[in-house]
C-alpha cells in the first residue's frame, strides 16, 4: 500500500504512548455506546526534531503551539491573525513543560527520520492559550466534543475493503493519529456480523445515506463521517467525504500523492464543520435560564453546579431558586443558547425535558438553606424567575 507520510505531516507526531490513552475514549468496543467523548491532549503536541539545540527547540515549540491553537479553536487558519502570529513568535511564554522522546516509540513510518531524530513534546498553559484565542475573536472548543463515527472505504489495485476498530492496516493507525492530532473524538465501527449485515461496501461506496445512518444507529455517535479513498490510474489518491450531523450534511473532496494527505483534509474538514456548530466565539453573549429536576441532595446540587461551571461556554453561574427536588440557575454564556444546549446534549449529566415547572415563590425554601445557597429576592436574576419568566431549558439530572 502506498502510504508514506509526507514531511509536513510529521512536523507533529504523537508517540503511541501518548496517543493510546486518549484513543481509548474514542474507539468503541463490542457492545459499547459512543455518544460524546472527553478529548484529551488538547494543549499538547509533539514535533519531530533532529537535535536538542535551543534554536531547533524554539522552532518546534512554535509549530507545536500553532497545532494547539488549531486544535482548541477548531479553526485551520489561526496563524493568519496578527495576535496569533505574535503568540507563535513568543511560544515560550505559554510553555509549561517539554521533554524529548525517541522515535522508536512511534509505530508510524517516518521516512525523513534519521538515526538521531527525536520527538519534542510540549504542553502549554490552558488559560493562556484560551485567553489569546478569545482576544483574537476565536472560539475555545472544550474537551467535550461530539463522537464522530467514521466509515472509511478503500479501493486500490482491485481490492476493496472497509476500515474498522480491529483492522490491521497501517491506514487505520494513521486515521487514529490524525484524529488525535486535530482533536476529533473518533469512533471506528466494529465491522462485526451485525455491521456486515447492515452495511455493505457497495452501500458505503455509493454513499447511500439511509443505509449508512441505519447502520450507525447502534453506535449513537453525534456525527457520522463517510470517507471513500481510491488509488487512481495516475497513482495518486482521491478522497470523497460526507459528514452527517443533526440532519445536516456536507461534502468535499481531497487529493494527494499519498493516502495520509487525503486523510489530513478529510479529518480537517469534519473538525472544522463540527467546530462551526459547537465552538462559538464571544461575539454573541447572553443569559440562559436553566431549571434542573432531580436535585434532591447537596451532592446532586454540587454535581450540577460543577458540571455547568466546567462548560467552556459558561462564563458565570448563579443559583436562583432551589426547592425540594429542583434547582434553577442563571448562566452568563459565550455564544448563544443553542450552542449551550448542544454542548449539554453531548454530555451524560443532564437530559433535556419538555415539562414545565411552576414558577417558585419569592421566599427562600428550607431546601435552599440546607444546600447553603440563599438567593436574594432582590437579586435581578431571581426576579427574572419570580416575575413569571419560564426557564429557557429544563433538564433532569441523570442518576
Amino acid at each position: 500500500m502506498k502510504i508514506f507520510l509526507q514531511s509536513i505531516l510529521f512536523r507533529s507526531v504523537f508517540c503511541k504512548s501518548v496517543v493510546i490513552p486518549a484513543l481509548i475514549l474514542f474507539v468503541v468496543t463490542a457492545g459499547g455506546i459512543a455518544q460524546a467523548a472527553i478529548v484529551g491532549g488538547l494543549y499538547e503536541a509533539e514535533v519531530l526534531v533532529q537535535s536538542q539545540s535551543r534554536s531547533e527547540r524554539n522552532q518546534a515549540m512554535s509549530e507545536a503551539l500553532e497545532q494547539v491553537f488549531k486544535k482548541v479553536s477548531g479553526r485551520s487558519n489561526t496563524q493568519s491573525l496578527p495576535g496569533i502570529a505574535d503568540a507563535l513568535n513568543h511560544a515560550d511564554r505559554f510553555l509549561q513543560q517539554y521533554l524529548y522522546r525517541s522515535v522508536n516509540e512511534v509505530q508510524y513510518p517516518i521516512p525523513q527520520a534519521g538515526p538521531d531524530s527525536q520527538l519534542a513534546w510540549f504542553r502549554f498553559d490552558e488559560h493562556a492559550v484560551n485567553k489569546v484565542l478569545r482576544e483574537n475573536s476565536l472560539p475555545v472548543w472544550g474537551h467535550t466534543r461530539p463522537a464522530t463515527l467514521v466509515w472509511l472505504g478503500i479501493e486500490e489495485n482491485g481490492s476493496r475493503y472497509m476500515l474498522g476498530a480491529d483492522s490491521a492496516e497501517e491506514l487505520r493507525d494513521l486515521l487514529e493519529y490524525e484524529a488525535q492530532r486535530q482533536g476529533m473524538a473518533l469512533v471506528l465501527p466494529l465491522l462485526d456480523l451485525e455491521d456486515q449485515r447492515s452495511l455493505s461496501f457497495a452501500d458505503l461506496w455509493g454513499n447511500f445515506q439511509d443505509s449508512i445512518l441505519s447502520a450507525s444507529n447502534r453506535y449513537q455517535a453525534e456525527s457520522v463521517l463517510v470517507g471513500r479513498l481510491s488509488l487512481t490510474s495516475s497513482d495518486s489518491w482521491l478522497g470523497r467525504w460526507t459528514l452527517y450531523e443533526s440532519g445536516r450534511s456536507a461534502s468535499w473532496q481531497s487529493q494527494g500523492n499519498y493516502a495520509d494527505q487525503v486523510l489530513v483534509t478529510g479529518i480537517g474538514g469534519a473538525v472544522e464543520a463540527l467546530a462551526n456548530r459547537y465552538a462559538l466565539d464571544d461575539d454573541n453573549q447572553g443569559v440562559v435560564l436553566l431549571a434542573v429536576t432531580g436535585v434532591g441532595s447537596l451532592q446532586d446540587y454540587a454535581r450540577v453546579s460543577s458540571y455547568l461551571n466546567s462548560l467552556e461556554l459558561v462564563k458565570d453561574i448563579q443559583p436562583t431558586v432551589i426547592d425540594a427536588d429542583s434547582a434553577r440557575f442563571r448562566l452568563d454564556i459565550r455564544g448563544n443558547a443553542e450552542g449551550l444546549a448542544q454542548t449539554i446534549r453531548l454530555g451524560n449529566v443532564l437530559q433535556e425535558q419538555q415539562v414545565t415547572i411552576e414558577s417558585p415563590s419569592t421566599s427562600t425554601s428550607p431546601t435552599a438553606s440546607f444546600f447553603g445557597v440563599n438567593p436574594s429576592p432582590n437579586d435581578p436574576a431571581q426576579n427574572q424567575f419570580t416575575s413569571g419568566k419560564s426557564p429557557d431549558y429544563t433538564y433532569r439530572l441523570i442518576p
